[in-house]
């Protein structure tokens, strides 16, 4: 999930009172949102010209970002029956029939971010303070109304002012926030309960914060806890465009973990069981996940020990154990892109399945195939069949071995080629034994199930065309590969 912040805050009014902390309460508000992975932009001590150039700019990060905040903090207040932001260059003495021009509406806030009603828009304003204890000329703001898809956050009920502190050297509404901004597994709504409470505990009821919500489904600051399920991001699903949120612990074993230099990334290893777990998200895990599998197709052989021993491995919470396994299976069959692969990353690949297979572990098989259900013509096994894949492998004798001539799945050949995409040349098998490799039936079928990426237990062949109990069977010395019904490529023999 892209998330995208816009941090205001105004203290050197020009006609009015300044204020003392709006621009240290915006300054902390984005260094806290900075740390919850969204990309921030603060701006303080804007004129009107340039609260609209900054405002008007959220149209387009809509666009390009699942979820957007505005904080503001400085002046505002309600003229006319409209809720105001209050720019350095508002003179109170004008005319206030065009107050609405020389301040800046919420209401048009929120036009210019109207849209997708499944992305995520949250309004936070500090206001109504001056620097006698009330941001604001003591008006406060008018009772209003968020559209679908977002939430506006006042950090009074109508008619109140907001109070800054000396003490805190901060608006005691945004002190209050930069408390439970980073609460762990907390939707929003939840999040602004625990900061109404605090507030109201603070200023023994003076100042009670009010929103108005009208979000769709549930959002949370601090996002993706390892408890929360499975819903990985899209970031995290492409996860060559993955960020880490700052202060991640799992960002530095995943960027060693990317060195391809061995030690390295066995020391990375190592770093695991010293993750918080209790706080960090399964995005990260997710994306380690795939990490640590994709080094060991690397021949990291730590990371390949990882794997083997991942089902007796008790030092990492079952929890967590769930989303690394998710983003091992991931890497198996999805790019950095979040495609399927054309070939899947077998190497590894019977563990990883064997291991998915565990009752235990039904909710991550669930998951694999929720993802992989639209896939299924061109794969021969989706994780929590029931059903075996049968495979018939055509043999015929050749000397004192067998020669595979075919292998046929559901009616059709799918033996070919690696290099050439073309069905295997029998023919120039037979005539060369330098285009011969001998192996036994244990290796052949070993062999068979990782390139159909099927767990032990899961294939099952049969022999059709000679005796093979007591020969070695013979494949081309050139690597061959299976190819499912939809990776169909045959355009005659090489």
């Amino acid at each position: 999930m892209k998330r995208y912040a816009l941090c205001i805050g105004n203290n050197e009014y020009k006609f009015l009172d300044p204020l003392k902390y709006a621009v240290s309460d915006a300054e902390s508000v984005s260094d806290k949102l900075k740390l919850l992975g969204f990309e921030v932009d603060c701006k303080c001590n804007l004129e009107r010209d340039e609260l609209d150039y900054y405002i008007a700019s959220l149209q387009d990060k809509i666009e390009k970002y699942d979820a957007i905040i505005l904080y503001y903090a400085g002046h505002g207040f309600q003229v006319n029956n409209q809720n105001l932001l209050i720019p350095i260059d508002y003179n109170d003495n004008d005319d206030p029939r065009t107050a609405d021009r020389r301040g800046y509406p919420i209401n048009a806030i929120l036009d210019k971010l109207e849209g997708d009603v499944k992305k995520t828009r949250i309004i936070i304003l500090d206001a109504c303070r001056v620097i006698r204890g009330y941001r604001g000329d003591g008006y406060g703001f008018v009772q209003m109304y968020a559209p679908q898809g977002t939430l506006v956050a006042f950090s009074t009920s109508p008619g109140q002012g907001s109070k800054e502190s000396d003490r805190y050297k901060h608006g005691i509404y945004t002190k209050c926030l930069l408390e439970h901004m980073d609460d762990v597994r907390i939707t929003i709504e939840e999040m602004f309960k625990r900061v109404r409470t605090a507030l109201a505990n603070e200023t023994n009821g003076a100042q009670i914060s009010w929103e108005h919500t009208s979000l769709i489904g549930d959002f949370m600051l601090k996002r993706n806890a390892i408890y929360d399920g499975m819903n990985y991001s899209d970031d995290a699903l492409s996860d060559g465009n993955y960020i880490f949120e700052r202060g991640s612990s799992v960002a530095p074993i995943v960027r060693d973990l990317k060195s391809h230099t061995w030690n390295v990334q066995a020391l990375a290893l190592d770093q695991i069981i010293k993750i918080d777990f209790s706080t960090v998200n399964f995005d990260d895990l997710f994306v380690l996940g795939r990490n640590i599998y994709q080094a060991a197709c690397g021949n990291c052989f730590a990371c390949i020990r990882f794997i083997e021993n991942f089902k007796s491995n008790n030092s990492i919470p079952f929890e967590a154990k769930q989303h690394i396994l998710n983003g091992m299976v991931y890497e198996i069959y999805y790019d950095h892109d979040g495609k399927l692969r054309y070939k899947l990353k077998y190497n590894y690949a019977n563990d990883v399945l064997s291991t998915l297979e565990l009752d235990s572990y039904l909710e991550c098989r669930e998951f694999i195939e929720s993802r992989l259900c639209d896939e299924s013509r061109k794969l021969f096994y989706i994780p929590g069949q029931d059903n075996k894949v049968d495979i018939r492998v055509i043999v015929e004798e050749l000397g004192d071995a067998a020669l595979i001539t075919d292998i046929i799945h559901d009616g059709r050949s799918i033996y070919y080629s690696y290099y050439f995409h073309r069905k295997v040349n029998v023919d120039g098998i037979k005539e060369s034994e330098d285009s011969q490799r001998k192996i036994t039936k244990i290796t052949f079928e070993s062999e068979l199930r990782k390139k159909m990426c099927v767990p032990s237990g899961y294939l099952k062949v049969e022999y059709d065309g000679c005796d093979i109990s007591q020969k070695r069977l013979i494949v081309p010395s050139y690597e061959y590969d299976v190819w499912s019904y939809d990776n169909d490529t045959d355009k005659g023999e090489s």
